[in-house]
């Protein structure tokens, strides 16, 4: 497993264009220890995976330690689907704005059609 997950990093690195000296930024310690990690046989870190998904947010997490679903990750595409689903199929906070609006205006209309319903009721009575 720690083999595929090795493989999978240096996908990344190359849809990237990066090596491990472009990554750790002059930081000679990282340089040296993704170095040994990802060409060296060396065990990969739990914090050299962080380091990679902290790097590069679009990378899936699933993705990268277990080999399921794809590479990267559209952040857009799964909020939207994500408040859509959540939101009856509304997808911008606008929508939803305008939505709680038609909403609250509605509501004051059946209450004053309830209010006025009551009223009547009243007046019925005392007649």
């Amino acid at each position: 497993m720690e083999e595929l997950v090795r493989q999978r990093i240096n996908e990344v690195l190359s849809y990237y264009k990066a090596n491990p000296t472009q990554l750790s930024k002059g930081d000679s310690a990282l340089q040296v220890r993704l170095s040994r990690q990802l060409s060296q046989g060396a065990a990969i870190s739990c914090k050299t995976i962080s380091f990679i998904l902290e790097t590069y947010p679009n990378i899936s997490a699933e993705w990268l330690l277990r080999g399921t679903g794809s590479m990267i990750v559209s952040e857009k595409t799964e909020y939207a689907d994500k408040l859509s689903d959540e939101t009856g199929g509304y997808s911008s906070i606008r929508e939803l704005q305008d939505r709680i609006v038609a909403l609250e205006a509605e509501n004051n209309v059946l209450r004053e059609m309830v209010g006025l319903q009551k009223n009547k009721q009243r007046e019925g009575k005392s007649a």
